[in-house]
């Protein structure tokens, strides 16, 4: 399961509009906070309503080189990652906020590392355990099924071989909330996956947190483990200090940088967005890769 300032593509929104007649359009947007999302969710707001104030929409179509007009009572649907809340005043949300907001957010993003996180032997037979499992690792997704956003191999079940690390991981929940300036909560469940991360692999800028399925995540976490010496270089995790900003909770310009250290693991509030940035692994073995045990915990509603 998050220092360069604002990639290229750092707040990039797709959206798909679904018009009258069964027809879709799809647009990418370059943030969450754009006139023309705010207008689309407001058309769509007053037609809920019955509220008169038809507009006309110029739709880019062939990346820009191209328009589409639609009028306002044409759009039926707003399709969006990551996904958008709005309320009855228009104001887009870009998360759920169904967990609680770290007292410390206005300082930036803040984390917990916690380095030889195993005891030595509990590692060597997590290490051996992923080195066995070679074939079973399969091309990660995400929730959005959004193309070129990931490149890892992923155990999205890691099973008896988790227990471990998520035993240890509630004998330091106390210590460790109290750092994030987040307040103790009942546990619903903990969730979790193996990545296998070789050359060129990367996940792009995403929350944890931001759609009905995950909501309820309250905290991530991260276990990273390897095969000494290390094979592989880069691959840090990039966290970005968000913000509330007009009532928006958005990403900041700012972000903190973790290294992935062998045997360490790093917890961090699942709404703060985050990237892992391309892995250098030059000879491209399975077994030179960078291995994490990453998850989620959830709280109860």
């Amino acid at each position: 399961m998050a220092d360069e300032i604002q990639s290229p593509d750092s707040q990039l929104v797709h959206v798909m509009l679904m018009l009258a007649g069964g027809h879709q359009s799809e647009i990418a947007l370059p943030s969450a906070d754009t006139p023309f999302l705010r207008e689309l969710f407001a058309a769509l707001l007053r037609r809920s309503y019955n509220q008169p104030g038809g507009q006309l929409f110029k739709i880019p179509v062939d990346n820009g080189s191209a328009a589409m007009y639609v009028p306002s009572d044409s759009i039926v649907g707003v399709a969006t990652v990551p996904p958008m809340q709005v309320s009855s005043t228009g104001l887009i949300v870009k998360y759920l906020l169904k967990t609680e907001l770290p007292s410390t957010y206005n300082l930036g993003a803040q984390y917990e590392q916690i380095d030889n996180f195993l005891p030595q032997e509990e590692y060597q037979r997590l290490l051996n355990y992923v080195l066995a499992k070679e074939s079973e690792f399969v091309d990660s997704t995400t929730v959005g099924q959004v193309d070129n956003y990931r490149r890892s191999k992923l155990i999205y079940n890691a099973g008896i071989i988790s227990e471990t690390v998520v035993n240890r991981i509630k004998d330091v929940m106390p210590s460790v909330l109290g750092k994030l300036g987040l307040s103790p909560f009942s546990i619903a469940g903990i969730d979790s996956q193996l990545t296998a991360s070789n050359d060129g692999d990367y996940y792009k800028i995403h929350d944890d947190n931001g759609s009905e399925t995950t909501a309820m995540r309250q905290l991530t976490f991260v276990y990273y483990f390897y095969r000494e010496p290390k094979a592989f270089y880069e691959g840090n995790l990039r966290i970005y200090d968000n913000k509330i900003e007009q009532d928006i909770w958005k990403r900041g310009d700012s972000y903190k940088m973790v290294e992935p250290r062998n045997n360490s693991i790093v917890f961090f509030y699942s709404g703060y967005e985050h990237e892992v940035l391309p892995v250098v692994c030059p000879s491209g073995a399975f077994a030179d890769s960078r291995f994490t045990l990453n998850g989620w915990i959830r709280r109860e509603n």
